[in-house]
């Protein structure tokens, strides 16, 4: 019976599979018998377990040396010896006789640098005793022949003798889809199930130095440790015969074929590019590809499935000349069960590159599975040998369950590139182990000192998932510049997932992308930078990307671009939020922390941040914090989610989404700008946008423009209303004697609405020592500017209105810089339910002015617009003064319930006041103050330019304490005023002030008529014409409660000389419409609502 057939006899009886069993099977059988293409068929008889080939049973044609072999099998402990002469460059032998080869002895040449053709189209076992040791290149194959030349044809499965010519090979030729498979199997004994580090290459099979190693057939397996390498040359490494510049180490190439085509010789190489279809190669149980060594040769594997499972192919080189190349293609290739690839160098050499290419998948599965690029060790690290390439195309790349990639120098050398390539997916995830997170990493880690330079991690796919706690990682923390890392997707790139720890049931951060510099030395090498760019980008379940240095370089850049959308989403439940942050941080001496943070960039269509999720650049160090640019048609903060570790850590429930920059305390640096244009603003539910330092730099800008409509409103949970705001604050740490200075808010719109106590404010709070003078405010809108609603819950020290305040704030004997100034214009201003216009001060700094200038008209009701000081007379000190409000309208000022206009001051003196309405100011139960109510300081003084100004229970006053009254000037061409209205500028213990009202001069005596003493009687005539205009346009002026004004309610009056006017009682301001919760009910101010009515007409 045939190998063949007891090996089938054996799977139709249903037994297992096993190399022992089988060779015991077949060991009756080893025997090397010639068949009759060369004279009479003839078994090679065995001297001392030799069997000596000679070319006596061959025959040679040119450098060729041809066998032909009826069976060829061998045992353990038996030689089969090639010899011939020494002009033989190839030994090409083939086994016709329709049976297997089963070697489990030794092939040996003794013609120097000859290289063995072992053809069998029925197929190769070599099995657990099988060695090679010949002097040039091996190629065992299941080829149907071998073409010599460009014609002929050297048939393996028969006698013909047509291809016997002295051409070199020119390919292996298979006729038919029915390929015979080639086996390697060694015993598998002492192997350990968790380990697969290199084995020993003293007893693996392969060839040595720069030949070629090359398997051509159909079903590759390799088992149960088997171990193919390309040895060194017996002399290579020694001191005396290191390999030439020149020298190029030998290759294993796997060919598995599964169709009718050829394979061609092409210099070392073998060109499959004809081949149609592929079969299977695995290679499995601690099995191993091996090509490492002095110097590093190729691998090439060519198949339909390529499957490492618990294996190994290394390419590892140990020289001074460069590694070779890892190169496997198939239609899926697979490692798991921790396998691993492998091209490190340890030496000046650079490493090996390595190449996956897929038609369909690459996989990564399990925790120590991975692809790998070392240079040198933490031990060995004074070496100049670069990292291999690592690239990977497919249509799908998995990288699951803890499967890692690593690029990673450790010495002088550089870092190269990791790329991933997929025309479908790559998705990094861990859902059957979620303790175990996939990632990518890219470092170079030379520690503190003289260290290569990292390359680039780039991903391109139509899609892109992170989920689990993946995490793509590239660093440096030597002298050398860290990794990038590039994410490109046609559609979408999603960041989702958390991990937790084995030990742990508690979820950990979520996916993280992450570049970094960390070297304690003073020429650290700076960060890498993060690029994503896809039509849609989605970050959700703590998910982060972290630009971080913590040394003298710089950090990274951060990039995100989308067609469509970028979506930062927030979860409760979760333990720490989706964020986006660039820091620079401080941990361990004074030479690391004084490289700036990198710039974050975000442009989308849309971009959404919610639920918690926040983007943050700061610096805890002596570094500057990264700018934010954000650039989209919508831009949407809102929510708030947790709890989350960093809100519980502040004494909150939760944290709300925000855009933030600062200098946090104890850092030296400065906070980062925040440059934000977008066509429509929204934040929502205690949403903010925040610059800060708690140090001696200074807080960013914030700069907002280009933007159509903004809107803040909304509460949170723990009562905060949504927010934009620079602030500089000195808490009860901070150590140095003041604070950097606030930064400055900037706004640009079209139109803004502040709403449920929103604000826009700028602040100096000193709590010890002093802080830095607040920012300034500067807001210019072509429309509408809307405050409404207040926030009734808050505990904000600044108010429960909506409003824009700049404030200088201290405590115990600290010392607040200045406040900042606001600066206001807008086409019309509605101010309703508390709204606030404010910049204050409670120390010996001023509080700063206040300038409002409107195209149209600025309505106040239940508001105020205060400049103010608040801090009490002590101590024979007067507190900062007041700020100088202006406010320019080019129509109305309208002021009613309750709404104010003022400089007070507790103890200093107030600011001044300028009103220029460019027709009316209305003052109806509201004032108009510049009063000092302590201290020597001086009231304010008070200016109002307009057509008319009207007042009915107002009251405009510049009052002081000790110091003198303020001067009041009123310039203008109408001013009505009811009984209880004041206009006063008085002092309670110094000089009263100056009220002076200028009004046209009027000489009446030139149009005074002698009237007639024959009077009409009236009484049918105004009853008639009363009649008859009734319904026209008239005037009727409705008196409820006359002020001086002649009681005649039934008189009228026709001005024909002038457009018709009709004056309604009851008639609210048409523009305040659009408040809620303005009171219609004006009954007692009738006659100067008509009166303001006359005036919109003129």
């Amino acid at each position: 019976m045939s190998k063949k057939n007891i090996l089938l006899f054996l799977l139709m009886c249903g037994l297992t599979f096993q190399p022992s069993l089988f060779w015991n099977v077949i060991s009756t059988n080893a025997e090397i018998i010639t068949d009759q293409s060369f004279g009479n068929a003839r078994t090679v008889e065995s001297i001392n377990n030799v069997y000596t080939i000679d070319d006596t049973l061959g025959t040679q044609k040119g450098t060729n040396l041809f066998h032909s072999f009826d069976t060829f099998n061998l045992e353990a402990g038996t030689t089969a010896l090639f010899s011939g002469s020494v002009n033989v460059e190839r030994i090409i032998s083939r086994v016709t006789g329709g049976e297997s080869s089963l070697i489990n002895g030794t092939i040996s040449s003794s013609i120097q640098g000859a290289d063995l053709f072992f053809l069998n189209p029925n197929g190769i076992i070599f099995g657990a005793s099988a060695q090679l040791n010949i002097d040039g290149s091996f190629y065992p194959s299941t080829a149907d022949y071998l073409q010599l030349g460009q014609t002929k044809r050297f048939i393996t499965g028969s006698v013909d003798t047509g291809g016997i010519v002295s051409s070199p090979p020119h390919s292996f030729g298979f006729i038919d889809t029915n390929i015979a498979p080639i086996e390697f199997h060694a015993s598998g004994k002492g192997l350990v199930d968790d380990d697969t580090s290199l084995s020993s290459m003293e007893n693996s099979f392969g060839v040595h130095g720069e030949n070629q190693f090359c398997i051509i057939g159909g079903k590759i397996t390799i088992d149960q440790g088997a171990v193919l390498s390309i040895k060194d040359k017996s002399n290579e490494g020694t001191s005396s015969s290191l390999p030439d510049e020149n020298y190029i180490k030998g290759s294993i190439q796997i060919i598995s074929i599964k169709s009718a085509s050829n394979v061609y010789f092409q210099e070392q190489d073998l060109n499959f590019s004809k081949v149609t279809a592929f079969d299977d190669i695995l290679i499995s149980d601690h099995s191993q590809l091996n090509v490492s060594g002095h110097s590093a040769g190729n691998i090439k594997l060519a198949g339909q499935d390529i499957v490492f499972d618990q294996s190994i192919c290394a390419s590892d080189n140990y020289g001074s000349l460069n590694g070779g190349k890892i190169d496997i293609v198939g239609e899926n290739i697979i490692l798991k069960n921790i396998a691993k690839i492998t091209a490190d160098t340890h030496d000046d050499g650079n490493a090996s590159s390595i190449i996956l290419s897929a038609r369909s998948d690459v996989v990564l599965v399990d925790f120590n599975t991975y692809i790998q690029s070392f240079s040198g060790t933490q031990e060995k690290s004074n070496i100049s040998g670069e990292t291999g390439n690592i690239s990977i195309h497919a249509k799908n790349i998995f990288i699951t369950e803890g499967g890692r990639i690593l690029n990673r120098s450790y010495s002088l050398g550089n870092c190269s590139d990791i790329t991933l390539e997929a025309t479908e997916t790559i998705a990094l995830s861990s859902k059957e182990k979620p303790y175990d997170p996939s990632s990518i990493f890219l470092d170079t880690y030379r520690k503190n000192v003289q260290s290569g330079d990292a390359g680039t991690l780039s991903l391109k796919a139509k899609n892109i998932y992170l989920s689990e706690g993946a995490k793509l990682s590239a660093s440096t923390r030597g002298s050398g510049k860290g990794g990038s890392i590039i994410l490109e997707a046609h559609e979408d790139v999603h960041l989702y997932g958390e991990w937790v720890f084995k030990n742990k049931l508690t979820p950990q951060n979520g996916c993280r992308i992450y570049v970094r510099t960390y070297a304690d030395m003073l020429n650290a090498g700076d960060s890498g930078n993060v690029t994503i760019r896809a039509k849609n980008i989605t970050m959700e379940g703590g998910a982060s990307i972290q630009a971080e240095t913590s040394s003298t370089g710089s950090g990274g850049n951060v990039t995100l671009f989308a067609d469509e959308n970028i979506i930062l989403q927030g979860d409760s439940g979760k333990p720490s939020p989706t964020v986006i942050d660039l820091s620079c941080v401080t941990y361990v001496s004074d030479n690391i922390g004084k490289g700036d943070a990198g710039d974050l960039r975000m442009t989308a269509k849309n971009i959404t941040i919610k639920n918690g999720a926040w983007i943050n650049t700061q610096t805890d160090s002596l570094g500057n914090a990264g700018n934010i640019w954000i650039e989209a048609e919508k831009l949407t903060v809102s929510g708030e989610g947790g709890p989350y570790k960093e809100a519980v850590d502040i004494g909150k429930e939760t944290i709300t989404s925000a855009i933030v920059s600062s200098a946090t305390e104890g850092s030296n640096g400065n906070g980062g700008n925040i440059d934000i244009q977008a066509g429509v603003m929204l934040l929502s539910d205690g949403a903010y946008i925040q610059t800060s330092t708690k140090s001696i730099g200074n807080a960013g800008e914030i700069k907002i423009h280009h933007t159509g409509t903004i809107t803040l409103m909304g509460i949170s949970r723990d009562n905060q209303s949504s927010y934009i705001e620079s602030n500089t604050y000195a808490g009860n740490d901070f150590k140095h004697e003041k604070t950097g200075d606030g930064g400055i808010v900037s706004i640009d719109a079209a139109s803004m609405n502040l709403l449920d106590g929103s604000r826009i404010s700028t602040s100096a709070i000193a709590l010890k020592n002093g802080t830095g003078k607040a920012g300034d405010i500067f807001i210019n809108l072509t429309d509408t500017l809307q405050m409404s609603n207040q926030n009734k819950n808050t505990t904000d020290l600044l108010g429960k209105g909506s409003g824009i305040y700049a404030r200088s704030r201290q405590e115990n004997q600290s010392l607040a810089g200045a406040a900042g100034k606001i600066n206001l214009s807008a086409g019309t201003i509605f101010m309703n339910d508390n709204a606030l216009i404010s910049t204050s001060t409670n120390g010996l700094e001023n509080a700063g002015d206040i300038d409002v200038q409107t195209k149209n008209s600025i309505y106040l009701s239940l508001s105020k617009i205060a400049s103010e000081s608040t801090m009490p007379f002590t101590n024979d000190k007067n507190g900062g003064a007041a700020g100088t409000i202006t406010v320019h309208a080019g129509k109305d000022i309208r002021m009613i319930q309750s709404s104010h206009i003022t400089t007070d001051g507790v103890s200093s003196g107030g600011g001044k006041i300028n009103i220029y309405g460019g027709k009316a100011l209305t003052i109806l139960n509201s004032d108009i103050t510049t009063n000092v109510n302590q201290g020597s300081g001086n009231g304010g003084d008070i200016s109002i330019k307009n057509d008319f100004t009207i007042m009915n229970h107002g009251i405009i006053s510049a009052n002081a304490d000790a110091g003198d009254g303020g001067a009041i000037f009123i310039y203008t061409q109408h001013l009505i005023q009811s009984t209880d209205s004041k206009i006063e500028a008085t002092s309670k213990r110094g000089n009263d002030g100056t009220v002076e009202i200028q009004t046209p001069d009027m000489d009446l005596s030139d149009n005074l008529l002698n009237l007639s003493g024959n009077f009409l009687n009236t009484v049918n005539v105004v009853k008639t014409l009363c009649e008859k205009i009734s319904g026209q346009d008239s005037i009727q002026i409705v008196i409820h409660k006359p002020y001086g004004i002649p009681d005649s309610s039934d008189t009228w009056y026709n001005f024909s000389a002038y457009e018709p006017i009709k004056l309604l009682s009851q008639t609210s301001f048409d523009e305040l419409d659009k408040f809620d919760n303005i009171s219609n009910n004006f009954s007692d101010d009738v006659l100067f609502q008509n009166l303001s009515n006359e005036i919109d007409r003129k």
